[in-house]
C-alpha cells in the first residue's frame, strides 16, 4: 500500500501582540497624531472608505505632526471629536461627517467615512483629502492625505499594526492599499490639532477651503454651529467660483475704498459688502439669518481660510425687507489661516506691552502723531518703549527678555508689495525689516511668549496702497506662533489710526474685552467718520482676550 501522505505542516501561530513595559499613566496632557487610510486600492468611479483616527504613533502617510489635545480634567477617560473630510475628487456620503474618540490609555474609537471617487479622476493621478477636526463650533485642526488614483482593481484587506501606551497592547486599525503613495508638494500643516474644553465656542466657525491650487477662486465653505437647532438649514456646506484673478479683484476693491471721500464712503462700503455678500455661498447665507433669528443678537464668527484676498468680513448681508450693516460692524469677526489652525489660541499671554514707533530723520517721513500715541500708550498702560532701530526690532524678536511679552505695537511706515507679499516691509531708524525676516526660524518671541502684534503702518506717499496682502505678514507671524496679528487692509488716516489705537488698547488692555468684540465696537463707533476704520483686520481667535499685564 502506498504511504500516508505527510501530514500538512501546521500554520505558523500568529505572532503574539507586542507587551509594552509599564509606564505611567499618560496623564492629563495626551497627545495623539492624526492618520487617514483607505481601506482598498482608489480607483475611479469607485466606493471608498476611509478610517479616519487619532494615534499614539505617527502615521507615515498623514501630514500633521505632532497633536497636542491639551490639558484635560485629572478625571478625564474619553474625548469626542467630530471629524468632516473634504477632497476635491470624491464625494463623501452624510456630508463626509465622522467622530473620532480619543480614549485614556486606549486605542481610540476611529471615525468611518464613506463616499465615492470621481469617475473624471485619472488613473495615476493623486487625491488630496483632508480630515478637519472640530471640538463643537471651535476648528481644532487638521490632518492631509495624498492618495495616487490606482488602474487596477486590486483589493487589500486591512492590517492590524500593534501599539502601545502602557498597561495592555493596543490594536489601531491602518488600512492600506498597493496604490496609495503620499507625494511631496501639497498642503502643509503646522501644529496639527489642538483642544482647548475651556474656551470660548464662536457661535459659528466659517472653514474656506481652496479646493484645487489651479482654480484660485473655487472654494468650499463648511459652516459648523454647535448645538443645532429647529431652523438650522440641513445643508452646512456650498461652492463658489470667484474666477481665475481673486486677488486682483480683492487689490482693485481695496484701492477704490481707500480714495474714498471722509463721510461720503459709506454707501461705497456697502455696496461693496452687497457684492460680497451675492458672492458668497447661498447656503452660508442661509446659515446667517436662521443664526441671526434663532439668537437675536450679535454674533461672534471665526473664518479659518485658505483664501487671503477676499474680504470676507466686510459683507453686508440683507434679504427681502432687510438690510444689515457689514459683518465687522455688527459681529465680532475674525480670521485664521487654515494651515497653522492648531497653532490659534484662545488663551492670550500676560506679560509687558512693547512699542515701536520709529523717530525718523526726514521730515517727510515723520509721524508725528504716531510718535504722540506710543507715548500715550507707555504713559496709560506702562508700556515699554523700544528703540525704532533695526537692531533694537531684532533683539525683540530674536533675543528677547525673561519677562514675557503680552503685546507688540508698531506704529510707522511701510511698503507694501501687491505683486510678492515677501518684499513687503516696515520702516525702521535705520533700515527695514521684512516679511522674510519676521518668518526666520531665529525669531522666538511669538514661540516663547505667544505675542500679540499690532500694526498701524501704511504707505509712504501712496493714498491708495494695499498691505500687500496683510496675509503675508500675518503668515510670516503666525509661522512663528504668534497668537493674533491686526493690521489694516488698505492705506490708513494718520489721526484716524491714533483714535482707533488709543480706543482699541483701551479695550482689550484695560477692559480685557475680547479682541473680536473690540474691533467690532470701534469700527460701529466710528464708522461713519473714514474707511480707516473699517480697514483693520483680526488673524486670531474671536473670542480671545488679554489677562491684566504684568508690569516690568
Amino acid at each position: 500500500a502506498a504511504p500516508a501522505p505527510a501530514p500538512a505542516p501546521a500554520p505558523a501561530p500568529a505572532p503574539a501582540p507586542e507587551q509594552p513595559a509599564a509606564r505611567e499613566d499618560e496623564g492629563t496632557t495626551p497627545t495623539r497624531y492624526p492618520s487617514i487610510e483607505p481601506d482598498t486600492a482608489v480607483r475611479a468611479d469607485a466606493p471608498i472608505t476611509l478610517v479616519i483616527d487619532l494615534l499614539h504613533r505617527a502615521a507615515p502617510a498623514t501630514r500633521g505632526g505632532s497633536v497636542s489635545v491639551g490639558e484635560q480634567p485629572l478625571d478625564w477617560t474619553d474625548l469626542d471629536l467630530d471629524v468632516t473630510l473634504l477632497s476635491p475628487g470624491i464625494t463623501f456620503d452624510a456630508g463626509g461627517r465622522g467622530t473620532v474618540t480619543i480614549r485614556r490609555n486606549a486605542a481610540s474609537q476611529p471615525a468611518t467615512v464613506t463616499g465615492r471617487v470621481h469617475a473624471d479622476v485619472a488613473a495615476g493621478s493623486d487625491i488630496e483629502i483632508t480630515a478637519q477636526f472640530w471640538y463643537g463650533t471651535r476648528f481644532s485642526g487638521i490632518g492631509v492625505r495624498t492618495l495616487r488614483v490606482s488602474d487596477s482593481a486590486a483589493h487589500e484587506s486591512n492590517h492590524g499594526a500593534t501599539l502601545s501606551t502602557g498597561g495592555s497592547p493596543l490594536v489601531e486599525p491602518r488600512g492600506t492599499a498597493a496604490s496609495a503613495q503620499v507625494t511631496a508638494g501639497h498642503t502643509d500643516t503646522t501644529g496639527a490639532i489642538q483642544v482647548d474644553r475651556e474656551a470660548v465656542a464662536p457661535d459659528v466657525t466659517i472653514y474656506i477651503s481652496l479646493i484645487d491650487p489651479s482654480l484660485p477662486g473655487r472654494l468650499h465653505w463648511r459652516m459648523v454651529v454647535t448645538p443645532p437647532f429647529a431652523t438650522l438649514p440641513a445643508k452646512l456646506d456650498g461652492m463658489i467660483d470667484l474666477g481665475q484673478e481673486p486677488r486682483a479683484e480683492a487689490v482693485t476693491m481695496f484701492k477704490q475704498i481707500a480714495t474714498l471721500e471722509r463721510g461720503k464712503h459709506q454707501r461705497a462700503i456697502e455696496g461693496l459688502g452687497e457684492r460680497l455678500w451675492q458672492r458668497a455661498p447661498a447656503e452660508f447665507r442661509a446659515v446667517y439669518w436662521a443664526l441671526h433669528d434663532h439668537l437675536q443678537r450679535s454674533l461672534t464668527m471665526q473664518f479659518i481660510s485658505d483664501d487671503p484676498h477676499m474680504p470676507w468680513e466686510l459683507m453686508a448681508p440683507f434679504r427681502d425687507g432687510e438690510q444689515h450693516e457689514p459683518l465687522a460692524l455688527r459681529h465680532a469677526v475674525a480670521r485664521w489661516i487654515s494651515r497653522f489652525a492648531g497653532l490659534m489660541r484662545n488663551s492670550l499671554p500676560a506679560g509687558r506691552l512693547v512699542t515701536v514707533s520709529p523717530h525718523y530723520k526726514r521730515a517727510n517721513l515723520r509721524l508725528s502723531l504716531a510718535e504722540e500715541t506710543a507715548s500715550t500708550l507707555s504713559a496709560t498702560f506702562g508700556a515699554e518703549v523700544v528703540p525704532g532701530t533695526l537692531d533694537g526690532m531684532l533683539a525683540l524678536l530674536e533675543q528677547p527678555r525673561q519677562e514675557p511679552v503680552s503685546l507688540l505695537y508698531f506704529t510707522g511706515h511701510g511698503a507694501f508689495s501687491t505683486d510678492s507679499a515677501s518684499a513687503s516691509v516696515i520702516k525702521l531708524e535705520d533700515g527695514e525689516l521684512s516679511v522674510d525676516d519676521v518668518a526666520r526660524q531665529r525669531v522666538v518671541l511669538g514661540k516663547n511668549d505667544g505675542t500679540v502684534v499690532f500694526f498701524n503702518a501704511c504707505e509712504v506717499g501712496a493714498t491708495a496702497a494695499v498691505l500687500g496682502t496683510v496675509g503675508g505678514w500675518a503668515d510670516a507671524f503666525l509661522s512663528r506662533h504668534f497668537s493674533a496679528f491686526i493690521a489694516p487692509l488698505w492705506a490708513i488716516d494718520e489721526e484716524d489710526a491714533s483714535v482707533v489705537t488709543n480706543e482699541l488698547m483701551t479695550k482689550i488692555v484695560r477692559d480685557h474685552q475680547p479682541l473680536g468684540a473690540a474691533l467690532r465696537d470701534v469700527r460701529r463707533a466710528h464708522g461713519d467718520v473714514s474707511p480707516t476704520f473699517y480697514s483693520y483686520l483680526l488673524y486670531g481667535d474671536v473670542t480671545a482676550h488679554l489677562p491684566a499685564p504684568t508690569r516690568a
